[in-house]
This record gives C-alpha cells, structure tokens and sequence, in this order.
C-alpha cells in the first residue's frame, strides 16, 4: 500500500489497530477476517499492530461486553470503551510520546 511505503521513507512508524463490532463478540474465540487480514498486512508492511479483538473478548461475556462498552444499536464505543481503549493505547504509546522524568541533579556548589 502506497501510505506504508510513503511512511517508512519518511522514518514514520505506521500502527495498524482492528477491534469488533457489537456483532462480533459472540464469535472472538476465533480469529476474524479483518485480524487475519490486517496482521498480514501489518506484518508485510513492516506496520505495528494492535489487536482490540482479543482484548474486548477478556472483559466478560457478548452481552456484557456490548452494554458496557458500547453505544446501544450502534457500533461505535460509549464514553467507557473510549476510556478503556484510551488507557491501553497510552500505556502502548506513552514511552514514545513522553521522555521518562530525569532524576533531579543534586545542586552543584560553586564554592561561594
């Protein structure tokens, strides 16, 4: 795909992320279409890659799942699962954004 290629000559990381619809949750024991799909394009495209698929299938049972984290008949996140997927995402991508804290140095004495 050309937005990898353009990318990558640019030096600029590209992060692929696939996660269900309502409609899927009762089917996450198996690998979807778009995961299989998207992975081997991620891999073949030297692309980052983050699977929500997986991680939405931990957070309890189909019904649950939809309820709590998404918008009712509609497949976009409620302000929980925006707020769930945000805190993973920062924990993936913090320590690229943010430069951990240095140690303060200890005051240096000039001899006045």
């Amino acid at each position: 795909m050309e937005i990898a290629r353009d990318l990558q000559h640019r030096g600029v990381a590209l992060t692929v992320l696939v996660y269900s619809w309502p409609q899927q949750l009762p089917y996450l024991s198996r690998p979807s279409r778009a995961e299989i799909v998207w992975a081997e394009w991620a891999s073949a495209n030297r692309a980052d890659f983050i699977n929500l698929f997986r991680k939405f299938s931990r957070l309890g049972d189909p019904t649950t799942i939809q309820r709590e984290y998404y918008l009712q008949k509609d497949w976009h996140w409620n302000a929980r699962g925006h707020a769930w997927v945000a805190e993973l995402l920062l924990g993936r991508f913090r320590p690229m954004i943010v430069p951990p804290e240095k140690p303060a140095s200890p005051p240096v004495w000039t001899g006045s």
